[in-house]
């Protein structure tokens, strides 16, 4: 018996704890949670292809993206340093969907299909996508303060005025000790992020409205892939 049961004999512990929708594991490697997806997705994706047949196309897509989409991209930010299995995992669950919408057969090619006539994003760059959003939130003040917090720009810094990461607009990235930190802290990841974009990209994204914002970084997601 290890020292916390035994000082708490009664009490049980868990494995895993679920908060906001998510099952947390110890390690935070999300598996349990991936899994969980996995499960509740495919399980929908039974169900539409039962239907496929007596439904049009559109109400199709709409089904996908309500009961797919919508569980796979569900606070998706926390995903990021997720382990390539897992990442996998969850690719598989957007190419069956995918499949599914438009006919195409098992062992068939689907990435083209996926890009061309769905227009999804894989899942790291969805991933990228909504920690880019978050970030944009921040700079133009509509985030909440406590992720604000981590988007200090490099000029605000007395000792890198005459920097040139000051005048191009770069945010200052923490300096962490662990590897693990370093692949999923949002104070890390999201300066780190935004600092990858181009220049004239980062600079143009907060004058744009948040609709023109999501359009051309999605452009730019299809185009270049900016995770480490």
């Amino acid at each position: 018996m290890d020292e916390l049961s035994l000082r708490f004999p009664n009490v049980h512990f868990s494995a895993t704890v679920r908060d906001l929708g998510f099952v947390l594991d110890p390690e935070l490697s999300l598996s349990k949670h991936v899994n969980t997806v996995s499960r509740s997705c495919f399980y929908y994706l039974r169900q539409i292809r039962v239907i496929r047949q007596s439904l049009p196309l559109h109400a199709i897509k709409t089904l996908v993206h309500a009961l797919i989409c919508t569980r796979v991209d569900y606070g998706n930010a926390i995903y990021i340093g997720l382990s390539s299995v897992n990442a996998l995992k969850l690719q598989s669950i957007l190419n069956a969907a995918a499949r599914l919408i438009g006919g195409v057969g098992k062992f068939s090619h689907i990435s083209s299909f996926i890009r061309d006539s769905l227009h999804w994003l894989p899942i790291h760059q969805r991933i990228q996508f909504k920690i880019l959003a978050l970030m944009r939130n921040c700079l133009t003040g509509s985030a909440p303060s406590y992720l604000k917090t981590f988007c200090t720009p490099v000029s605000s810094l007395p000792g890198r005025i005459s920097l040139r990461s000051s005048a191009h607009g770069l945010l200052v990235v923490p300096r962490v000790r662990t590897a693990t930190a370093q692949s999923r802290s949002f104070a890390v990841v999201g300066p780190s992020s935004w600092n990858r974009l181009p220049q004239a990209l980062r600079l143009d994204l907060l004058s744009l409205s948040p609709a023109q914002f999501r359009k051309r970084l999605k452009t730019f997601l299809f185009i270049y892939d900016i995770t480490d």
